[in-house]
């Protein structure tokens, strides 16, 4: 043990009695008078501490609250220090005490909470009280340990900046808690005490902890660890149904392939029973998953058991629009109606009202072409002959026709060849009469047709299963496929409502069905994205549907309990509904803010209790690989006893590691899930308050308000800086109230190390104009963050206290604050520090260059194009080395040969055609090029020089040649004659063009323009439909 511990544990163990007893008979002092005040004060409602505001100070004995449903904690055990902790009302030191003239500290005002062996202290975090000193303590006062200046300060948001100071680590901290849902060994509701048991603490082990809790620790210790708690009971490798089990309960919603192997695992058993009630819970989850209900049917069927089948359809057929399921019903139908044996026609009679009901159903499914065909068949295999005269004939003959025109028009893959038979089947009845009905069919037929070959090109790559999943996280794996795939569900709904089956002006109700019939087979693959139950819901509510919007408003909420997205919006429905009084309306908002909140919070604990779980996973690989591990013992080689200690160093650096980066992704997961929690409490006080309005929490006949909302979500805990925020504007915004002010001085304290917070507070105080205060809040935030690491922090700060300086300050005390900054931030460009004085969100006068020159500052940028084809020009080609072949046919024998062979007469050169003509022309123009070589005595020809830069940005400014409709100029002499333009005498500034007044020059003869002389004009006639004068591109040139 370590020597400094066990000189603890020694002073400890002497003082013990003498300092429970001293704990135990600490008296309450006494408090000051109550507020008076009649306007709310934040401070009379909730615990206070030792901060006084203003002379008046108000006490307040904080009641137990009622707990909620998912904030229950199992009993745990007692230590001896909790057995005997004292239970005095709590109350404020006196002046003296504050003043340093008694060292006799108040105690808590309610028995500590004891969790897992641990007390925990509920208080405020701005709670400056502590236990009175033991008597057995030294001068320090603590047993021997340094005394500590400052009481530990903890923070409502668990991040990294606003983590607590203490020895035990609780969900709860900074708050006013009224329940004791959370604490750090990851004890929670939503897990058993099974799976979530308690510490098995020694009473040594939980004296000690005792003592550092009840001792004060230093603001600026690091953050304490979760302590450790004990797996669940590992399974046997053979236990299979239990092992499933276990991952059915951890994951319900994401485990798929758990549910469906528990289920395979008990019908291979042949135990029928316990497979139904796995599937019972499984539809609880999975509610439209056809394709386990087919399954869950089949498996009935197969067994004989034709009433548990009906109860199957029953409870799926309504809900679940699928085809696979509704075909498994017909021959469900078909097999309990046999018409082998029919002899009176009721059975008939009953399939054919069933293949009614069905394709009413899902008969508009792109994949319900083969019921249609089944239908089709199930007609002709009637009684009766199609274009008989009799009366069984004719009704045989209009139920095909309707069954045919009913088909026909809905876009699935078998439509061309029911169109086929359908024509087939007019014209063998009665040619004059189909062709009629043809006719009359025939366009219908065609949309249907080209629409099916539109969705199927639409929903190539979509997949169809009914099975859904939980949607990956932002950068996780299969975001991209599943993204992907919410794409083309939104791609063939865009389609449908575009109309492509022109159903809107014709018959707008079948046009709706097809919608929200998309919209249910969507919501069975996406059946975990809000988004989507979303946009079904509200185009329902548009579209005059309104309990279907609100079916699907409620089963979506059901899917996503913890989505804000669809809480929100149930909320604002319930809020703008009629009702009775306002009462009223406040208890119907509250009820799915409730549900999101306490599924926010259940979610909250259970991800404590995975990160308890992950790291005593971890420290038991650790404490085995330890344990397998035997280093040599010291009297051995000193080599291989450094090298031994090394080894066991790199491993304990190497378990910190692994539990930083555990601690560090929970950490992220949890800051999210307290921000969710947060943005619920905001959104619900502004529903309150609009509502109910201010209100008075002292008053239980009234409900609701906002500030017995903000009281609530303070007890309840877990919330961030914003709802102190957002409180404090709805007061200051709306009521005009000074409340917003003790809400920002009270958070303040709460919240040393948020910038953010710190920020509003001084926004606030700009707009109401409290100079003296801002500066007083400034210094006290950057003096919060004044740690090594919080001091990035500061940066937000001082900008904006530097904007505020810049504009109202005087210039010595921004020059000081202008040297904190560059000291702090030694990064930062001054010049930027300087320029951000006079700038403002739109100009920046110290940035902008002024156009002094245009000539040499505002010359204009060739483009890249240009520039390219003015590089490619000066490219010179190749020469080519191969020897060509005129011709890819055999070529002709020379004059000189001797072959006494008869000749072949030449023939003329005929066309060919593909590559080879292609090939041919090739070698013409290559051999041309030769001779062209050959002619200027073997050297390439020089390509022509370039024209200059200023040319070319004339040239690519001027009109494009089709807007001139009246003279054509040669281009090749064009470009000749501003070849040779002296560019150095020409005048290059950009006065504004003089009109054309003087005397025309006479044009150049290589200027002259081809045309007829009939059409030829005067010379320095200019055309007056031309953008450009020639006279003012001569000048400009």
């Amino acid at each position: 043990m370590d020597p400094e511990a066990a000189f603890l544990q020694q002073l400890q163990a002497s003082s013990d009695a003498n300092y429970l007893q001293s704990a135990s008979s600490a008296q309450p002092m006494q408090t000051d008078d109550d507020d008076d005040e009649e306007d709310y004060d934040p401070s009379a409602l909730i615990p206070e501490s030792s901060y006084r505001s203003g002379d008046n100070a108000t006490s307040y004995n904080p009641q137990p609250s009622q707990a909620s449903p998912t904030d229950n904690t199992p009993a745990q055990p007692l230590t001896a220090a909790s057995a005997h902790s004292p239970t005095q009302p709590y109350s404020r030191p006196t002046s003296a005490a504050r003043n340093g003239q008694s060292e006799s500290l108040t105690v808590p005002s309610k028995q500590p909470r004891t969790v897992g062996g641990f007390i925990v202290d509920d208080e405020d975090d701005e709670d400056e009280t502590s236990l009175q000193r033991p008597s057995g303590a030294g001068a320090n006062g603590l047993l021997g340990v340094a005394r500590s200046t400052s009481t530990p300060q903890r923070s409502v948001s668990r991040t990294s900046n606003n983590n607590a100071s203490s020895n035990v680590q609780i969900s709860n901290d900074a708050q006013d808690q009224g329940v004791s849902d959370s604490v750090s060994n990851g004890a929670s509701n939503a897990l058993s005490a099974a799976t979530v048991p308690t510490p098995n603490l020694s009473k040594q082990d939980s004296e000690e902890k005792a003592h550092q809790i009840s001792a004060p620790v230093e603001a600026s210790d690091p953050v304490p660890t979760i302590p450790s708690m004990s797996l669940p009971k590992a399974r046997l490798p053979n236990d299979r149904v239990g092992i499933l089990e276990d991952r059915i309960a951890e994951d319900p919603r994401g485990d798929l392939d758990a549910w469906l192997s528990l289920i395979n695992e008990y019908r291979n058993r042949d135990k029928i029973e316990d497979a139904r009630a796995v599937y019972d819970r499984f539809f609880e989850v999975f509610p439209t998953a056809a394709e386990q209900w087919v399954v869950y049917a089949q498996m009935e069927l197969d067994n004989g058991n034709l009433s548990h089948a009906e109860k199957i359809f029953t409870r799926s057929l309504l809900n679940v629009p699928d085809v696979d399921l509704w075909s498994t019903y017909l021959g469900y139908i078909r097999r309990r109606n046999p018409l082998m044996t029919d002899t009176t026609g009721k059975a008939r009679q009953t399939i054919s009202q069933v293949y009614d009901f069905v394709l009413n159903t899902i008969g508009i499914d792109k994949d319900s072409g083969q019921i249609w065909q089944d239908y089709v068949e199930f007609i002709r295999s009637g009684p009766g002959q199609a274009g008989g005269t009799g009366w069984q004939d004719q009704q045989k003959m209009d139920l095909l026709r309707k069954a045919y025109q009913r088909a026909v028009c809905v876009p699935t893959e078998v439509v061309t060849k029911l169109w086929k038979e359908y024509d087939a089947f007019e014209r063998g009845v009665n040619k004059t009469t189909g062709t009629k009905f043809i006719q009359e069919r025939s366009a219908a037929y065609v949309t249907a047709r080209g629409a099916n070959i539109a969705l199927s090109n639409i929903t190539k790559g979509l997949k169809r299963t009914t099975l859904p999943t939980l949607p990956p996280r932002p950068g996780f794996d299969g975001e991209a496929e599943y993204l992907e795939q919410v794409e083309i569900w939104k791609r063939w709904i865009n389609w449908e409502k575009d109309d492509p089956l022109v159903l809107k002006d014709e018959d707008v109700n079948a046009y709706k069905d097809r919608i929200v019939y998309v919209y249910k087979q969507a919501l069975m693959a996406l059946r975990f994205w809000p988004e989507m139950w979303y946009e079904a819901a509200e185009f329902c509510f548009q579209n005059g549907r309104d309990p279907k919007g609100e079916e699907f408003l409620s089963q979506g909420i059901a899917a996503n309990p913890e989505s804000s997205l669809l809480a929100f919006w149930q909320a604002e429905r319930c809020e703008l509904a009629p009702a009775e009084s306002d009462a009223e309306r406040a208890r119907a908002v509250r009820v799915p803010y409730d549900k999101l909140l306490d599924t926010l919070y259940a979610l909250h604990d259970k991800t404590k209790a995975r990160e308890a779980q992950a790291i005593t996973r971890l420290d038991q690989v650790s404490a085995t690989d330890d344990k397998a591990y035997s280093p040599p013992a010291k009297d051995h080689d000193d080599d291989e006893y450094s090298k031994a200690q090394s080894e066991v160093t790199a491993r304990e650096e190497a378990h910190k590691l692994q539990i930083a980066a555990v601690k560090k992704g929970y950490e992220a997961e949890l800051l999210d899930l307290q921000r969710l929690i947060s943005s619920a409490w905001i959104g619900l006080m502004r529903a309150s308050r609009r509502i109910i309005g201010k209100g008075d929490p002292r008053d239980s006949a009234v409900p609701g308000g906002l500030r017995s909302t903000f009281l609530e979500a303070r007890k309840r805990g877990r919330v961030l800086s914003d709802v102190y925020v957002a409180s404090a504007h709805l007061e200051w915004q709306c009521y005009n109230d000074p409340t917003a002010r003790k809400l920002f001085d009270r958070g303040i304290r709460l919240f040393k190390t948020d910038e953010y917070f710190a920020l509003e507070y001084l926004k606030y105080l700009t707009a109401t104009n409290d100079g003296l205060n801002l500066r007083a809040v400034f210094e006290s935030a950057v003096h919060s963050l004044t740690d090594a690491n919080l001091v990035h922090k500061t940066k937000p700060l001082f900008k904006y206290f530097h904007d505020y300086e810049s504009r109202f300050g005087e210039l010595s005390q921004i020059r000081k604050l202008e040297k904190r900054m560059a000291d702090l931030f030694p990064e930062d460009p001054q010049l930027t520090t300087f320029t951000e004085r006079f700038s403002t969100e739109k100009f920046n006068p110290i940035a902008y260059r002024v156009n002094i020159s245009p000539a040499t500052q505002s010359r204009p940028r060739l483009p890249n194009a240009v520039v390219n084809s003015i590089e490619g020009v000066q490219q010179s080609p190749k020469p080519l080395t191969t020897q060509l072949i005129r011709s890819p046919k055999r070529p002709l024998p020379s004059d000189e040969s001797d072959s006494e062979q008869p000749r072949k007469f030449a023939r003329g050169e005929s066309p060919l055609k593909g590559a080879a003509g292609r090939r041919q022309q090739q070698q013409k123009r290559n051999q041309q090029r030769l001779d062209n070589i050959a002619e200027n005595g073997g050297r390439h020809p020089l390509p022509p020089a370039p024209l200059p830069q200023q040319i070319m940005g004339l040239l690519n400014i001027i009109p494009a040649a089709r807007h001139y409709d009246s003279i054509v100029f040669p281009p090749e002499r064009v470009i000749d004659l501003l070849r040779s333009v002296d560019l150095s005498r020409a005048r290059l500034d950009r006065g504004p063009a003089q009109p054309v007044s003087h005397t025309p020059q006479p044009m150049p003869q290589q200027m002259a323009p081809q045309m007829p002389p009939q059409m030829q004009q005067p010379m320095g006639y200019v055309p007056p439909n031309c953008k450009y004068r020639l006279a003012e591109v001569t000048q400009c040139v």
